[in-house]
C-alpha cells in the first residue's frame, strides 16, 4: 500500500490530529500513527476517511490522483459506468456522494440506458442493487468503532 494521504487532507480542511480525530470518534495518537505509516487502517476506517473528506478511496491510499469523480455531463455518467461494466472500479471506491449521484441519473435515464447504451444497464443496476448494503456496512461498521472506542475510554 502506498502512503496514505490522511495528513494532506487533513491539512487542507485545516483540521488538528485532535480535532480530527473527535469528528471521526478515534484518537489523536491513532491517527499520527496513521499518517507516518506506522499502523495501517482497517478497510472499513479507510472508507469512513475517503466519505469525510469526500474523496475515492483510490486517491486516499495513494493508488490515483483523481480525487473523485466528476459527474456533470452525460458522458461523465457513461464514462464511470463503463469503468464499472469493464470491472475497472467497484462500488467500494465511490464515496456516499458519487455511488448517491450515478445511482440517481442511473434511475432517471434508465430507458436512455436501455435505448443506447444496453451493455450499461447490468452495470447501472449493480450499483443500484450494491450501494444501499454497502453503505449500511460501512455506518453499521463506524457505529461500531466508535462504540468501541468509548468503551475503551470508559475503561482506560
Amino acid at each position: 500500500m502506498r502512503k496514505l494521504r490522511i495528513a494532506e487532507l487533513r491539512k487542507e480542511y485545516g483540521y488538528t490530529l485532535k480535532e480530527l480525530g473527535e469528528k471521526l470518534g478515534v484518537r489523536d495518537n491513532t491517527l499520527s500513527q496513521y499518517e507516518t505509516g506506522k499502523r495501517q487502517p482497517q478497510l472499513g476506517f479507510l472508507y469512513e476517511l475517503a466519505d469525510f473528506f469526500h474523496v475515492s478511496l483510490d486517491y486516499l491510499t495513494g493508488e490515483s490522483e483523481l480525487r473523485n469523480f466528476t459527474l456533470n455531463t452525460e458522458e461523465e455518467f457513461i464514462n464511470l459506468l463503463e469503468m464499472v461494466a469493464d470491472n475497472k472500479i467497484g462500488i467500494e471506491n465511490f464515496n456516499v456522494n458519487t455511488a448517491l449521484k450515478l445511482g440517481n441519473w442511473s434511475i432517471e435515464n434508465m430507458e436512455f440506458l436501455e435505448e443506447k447504451h444496453p451493455h450499461l444497464v447490468t452495470a447501472a443496476i449493480r450499483i443500484l442493487s450494491a450501494a444501499p448494503i454497502h453503505f449500511r456496512e460501512l455506518e453499521k461498521y463506524s457505529d461500531s468503532r466508535k462504540k468501541n472506542m468509548n468503551l475503551s475510554k470508559k475503561y482506560i
